[in-house]
């Protein structure tokens, strides 16, 4: 987008409740409404001296650590994350309710009133608070609400960060232009260079400016930050280390310097996960046992052949394992001849990495059986390997494993690809969740797979475990 169509947009940007202090206001108007007419309702049912109490709960919910974040001006949670935010706050607050209500050695009469107006909060809360981030990523994918931004830096990084933007509207940042010393290619719109920066941000009306550019000189880099301040410009610094994803970090202070300290799972956390993984897994293959048996029975009426394909992949640590699958295909394509089938292999490897593309959907002539091409369209194919989580090949949830020769070429020529070889496998997982299966870009499968490795926590596994289940309705072919 050059900077002019930012200034026809200028007008429909500012000034509209879903950004900036605006926002701030109608969320906390939301939430206090919310919680008013939990207060209400409670007070109305309950009826008494007692129930005065739960109106002390909407001003401890406001101010609940948790409930704070989401008022920041570009934090986007996802639906999820909104709602366990949303009743971390309101339990903190009923909890706080309680523990004033003892000490001060009030009768425990309003316990029945504070735990309904907990329960009737958290539900007006969690409904709301949803529905106004809905509301706000429509209106920034339909560019009603958003911010014009400037991009310092048409590196790498730079080109990254505005791709990204484009991608992800709902982000509310629309990328203007970049700021850099020189134009680096033809597709980077370069709005001039560092030094004028204070003039670029008046000419193309920019609210936030995002620093991708590793400046050698502090002093330069401090200047640019000192004019952004006195524009009243927001700003965000892609990290030096900008591969490291990891929302683990803590800050410490060594005197005035800053520290980050990058936290790391622990082992009674993965211990967890282990356990979880392997119960879980029996748990479905006994729920699900009919429904195997009737895939297993489909595929061995259908055609010739066994009724489980096993095909070797890359696991934790390099290691190889056999991953099973309800067979899909005619018995001639499941077993190529030794003498051309890994030559062939790799040619479709080394073509999926010029392309940018990741391996998956039907590779040559579609030769599925009509019960091969229901199985792959509703992922049913791919139950068979709960028996490798169940054996400890695999995890439910991981980047997914890739066959040894894919491996090898996509380690070779991508950065960081092997980093999905420090943890075990899974049948879905992140990049799968949004929407990275069969021929898709195989740098965005890096990047959110080694996102997922370096935030791992039980929690996104279950976010990941809720978000599969519209995944599968979406088509991998």
């Amino acid at each position: 987008m050059h900077f002019l169509e930012a200034q026809a947009l200028r007008p429909r940007l500012s000034g509209r409740l879903l950004e900036g202090e605006p926002f701030t206001l109608l969320s906390l108007a939301v939430d206090a409404s919310a919680l008013g007419l939990a207060c209400l309702v409670t007070y109305l049912s309950v009826g008494g001296s007692m129930a005065s109490v739960v109106w002390l709960f909407p001003a401890l919910a406001l101010l609940a650590p948790g409930s704070r974040e989401l008022y920041r001006r570009q934090y986007l949670p996802s639906a999820l994350e909104t709602v366990r935010r949303t009743v971390a706050a309101s339990s903190t607050a009923a909890v706080a309710l309680l523990a004033a209500i003892a000490l001060v050695g009030a009768p425990p009469h309003p316990t029945g009133p504070v735990i309904r107006v907990w329960l009737v909060g958290s539900l007006l809360l969690a409904l709301l608070r949803v529905g106004l981030l809905l509301a706000r990523k429509h209106a920034r994918a339909n560019g009603v609400a958003g911010q014009p931004a400037v991009i310092v830096g048409a590196g790498r990084i730079g080109r990254i960060v505005e791709r990204r933007l484009r991608e992800y509207p709902e982000r509310g940042l629309v990328p203007v232009g970049f700021v850099d010393f020189e134009q680096p290619d033809a597709h980077a719109s370069v709005l001039g260079p560092p030094s004028e920066l204070t003039q670029i941000i008046d000419r193309t009306g920019a609210q936030h400016v995002i620093f991708a550019y590793l400046f050698r000189r502090e002093d330069v880099l401090i200047s640019l930050l000192a004019a952004c301040e006195q524009r009243q410009v927001s700003v965000s610094v892609v990290p030096r280390l900008a591969e490291l994803r990891s929302n683990r970090v803590e800050l410490s202070h060594l005197g005035g310097l800053p520290l980050f300290h990058l936290d790391q799972p622990r082992a009674g956390q993965l211990m967890v996960k282990e356990v979880l993984d392997r119960s879980l897994a029996a748990v479905l293959l006994i729920c699900m046992a009919p429904l195997l048996l009737a895939a297993a029975l489909a595929v061995k009426l259908s055609s010739r052949g066994p009724v489980l394909f096993r095909q070797p992949r890359v696991g934790r640590d390099g290691g190889v394992f056999e991953m099973l699958k309800f067979r899909s295909m005619r018995l001639d394509d499941v077993d190529p001849e030794p003498r051309d089938g890994a030559a062939a292999e790799i040619v479709r490897a080394q073509s999926n990495l010029s392309q940018g593309l990741g391996p998956g959907g039907v590779e040559g002539v579609d030769r599925r059986t009509s019960v091969g091409k229901f199985l792959r369209s509703t992922s049913l194919d791919e139950l068979p390997q709960l028996l490798n989580v169940l054996k400890g090949d695999m995890s439910l949830i991981g980047p997914r494993p890739e066959r040894p020769t894919f491996v090898s070429v996509f380690g070779d020529d991508l950065r960081r690809y092997s980093d999905r070889h420090r943890v075990k496998s899974g049948i879905t997982g992140w990049a799968q969740v949004h929407g990275l299966r069969g021929k898709t870009s195989i740098l965005d499968r890096v990047e959110l797979d080694n996102f997922y490795i370096e935030n791992w926590s039980l929690w996104l596994d279950f976010q990941i475990l809720l978000l599969t289940v519209p995944a599968l309705f979406r088509s991998s072919e």
